[in-house]
């Protein structure tokens, strides 16, 4: 049985956004709302989990590439500070971040509920000459999310539903984010900040990518999804950072090349499963201890069955024009892949065990697709514990 649009309950505010979160859809498709609909709040019930390991080792990253412990920094990757599901090579850390948001800065990143639009978590992200520094993890039962308004007078976690709208939930509520942020850190008062607002939907589809180009240009649809006749974002920055603005006001190829040379050179950096409660033994994967099958149906199906596309690929993917049919039980949101060879692990001689702790590869935008061979492969891993080829 194929699940379909119309199983998506009407009442969830994010449903326009399901199909073109392909990760997300394909679980849907295969296992239901009745699976999706709690995973999907499991996963913000866990995040501090998620981030605590991503982010601590990226903090560990930077200090030893600052320090000198590590080399080869070319080939050497960890999670992004900002955004927090995309990787970037060590070595274009700092000027990428300093290029896109400034010398000293915080991002926090409120993330919605899709089952009621209240605030899942929020996480404040914070960098020093374009290097990560610190962060924390605000939950939805801390107090702070009671904290109301000194104007409008509801409680920080009901914004959303008060507005209805990314944009403005996130200007109605920065005040009092920067307050938190110097009640927790009054060092970095002046710092420039930033927020971004997003559905668990594109978090949860972002953090089960493989391909940075497939993620990059993800995050370039999640901004413009109101581009394109939807009401909303799925995702949104406010205030917008001015080059980051620049970039998202490329078209959708232009914007993936080019995040994609200040964040990999261009090259492929196939991501690292780094999530908790993933655990190796007989060729078995948790994810979360609960979800096994979203870990398989992402990582591990696109290692081993459908392939990992080449970036030029990726760049070349048609998206359904979804302003000239209206979503319906029976429509299909097919995106047209094109043809061509894809990367498996197979190809490269490698386990999926290995895979799935990252592969840097020696292809780019301008690589024709072509049978992978193990000679292209660049470094496996990541953060402190990359082993260079």
């Amino acid at each position: 049985m194929v699940n379909t649009y119309g199983d998506i309950p009407d009442e969830i505010p994010s449903k326009c956004y399901f199909p073109l979160s392909r990760n997300i859809w394909v679980i849907h498709k295969e296992l239901g709302w009745e699976y999706l609909d709690p995973s999907l709040n499991d996963m913000i019930n866990h995040f501090h989990d998620i981030v605590r390991l991503r982010l601590d080792e990226a903090i560990k990253t930077a200090q030893s590439a600052i320090n000198g412990s590590l080399s080869d920094l070319e080939k050497v990757f960890s999670y992004f500070f900002f955004p927090p599901v995309l990787e970037i090579r060590t070595d274009l850390q700092q000027g990428t971040s300093k290029l896109l948001y400034g010398e000293s800065i915080d991002v926090t990143y409120i993330t919605l509920r899709e089952q009621n639009g209240e605030f899942g978590f929020i996480l404040n992200c914070h960098g020093e000459d374009g290097v990560p520094v610190d962060w924390f993890v605000v939950s939805s039962d801390d107090e702070l999310m009671e904290r109301r308004h000194m104007k409008l007078g509801f409680k920080l976690k009901e914004t959303y539903n008060r507005s209805k709208n990314l944009t403005q939930t996130a200007s109605r509520v920065i005040d009092i984010l920067k307050d938190v942020r110097n009640e927790r850190t009054p060092q970095w008062t002046h710092s420039s900040y930033f927020t971004l607002m997003v559905w668990g939907l594109g978090v949860a589809n972002a953090g089960l990518e493989v391909s940075n180009y497939e993620n990059t240009a993800f995050i370039h649809d999640g901004v413009n999804y109101k581009n394109w006749g939807f009401s909303d974002h799925l995702f949104t920055f406010f205030p917008f950072p001015t080059f980051m603005k620049m970039l998202f006001d490329m078209d959708r190829i232009n914007f993936t090349k080019r995040f994609a040379g200040l964040t990999s050179e261009h090259k492929l950096c196939c991501h690292t499963a780094q999530f908790p409660g993933i655990a190796e033994y007989e060729g078995h994967y948790h994810f979360f201890d609960y979800y096994p099958e979203s870990f398989e149906l992402s990582f591990i199906r696109k290692w081993t069955k459908t392939g990992i596309p080449f970036p030029i690929q990726s760049l070349n993917l048609q998206i359904p024009n979804l302003k000239k049919q209206i979503p319906d039980s029976a429509t299909d949101f097919d995106f047209k892949e094109p043809l061509g060879q894809k990367i498996f692990a197979e190809d490269l001689e490698l386990s999926t065990e290995e895979v799935i702790k990252g592969v840097y590869l020696d292809y780019n935008h301008e690589t024709k697709p072509k049978k992978p061979n193990p000679s292209d492969i660049l470094s496996l891993g990541s953060g402190i514990n990359t082993r260079i080829l």
